[in-house]
């Protein structure tokens, strides 16, 4: 494939295990060359925080996914495919499958120690 060829085809980035498409290949608004990927990548990692942080928030009863207020087609498409956006019903499946690790993780741990 030449670079003509190349240059034509789509933006794509892996998130999570699937290829998502972007719809454009450099971010609007910033440094000339800064990829959107790299934009995407950048917003998971403080999106990441914000999921775990709202899945906390669940214990003390429903609010709205502050992620579904994002409108960026592309972060969008990356939320999806991380599981972050869903219906009522997956968010509270993602909020107990969370505690329940969580609290797997934080099991106490019995030592015996040999004499």
């Amino acid at each position: 494939m030449d670079e003509k060829e190349y240059s034509k085809r789509p933006s794509q980035m892996k998130v999570n295990g699937k290829w998502i498409e972007l719809n454009r290949r450099f971010a609007k608004g910033v440094d000339d060359g800064y990829l959107i990927a790299d934009a995407v990548r950048d917003a998971l990692v403080i999106a990441k925080r914000i999921w775990y942080r709202y899945l906390e928030e669940l214990s003390y009863g429903w609010k709205p996914n502050p992620l579904e207020e994002n409108t960026d087609p592309n972060l969008r498409a990356a939320f999806e495919a991380m599981g972050w956006l869903g219906t009522q019903e997956e968010i509270i499946q993602a909020h107990q499958a969370y505690l329940a690790k969580r609290e797997s993780e934080l099991a106490p741990v019995t030592a015996t120690f040999a004499e």
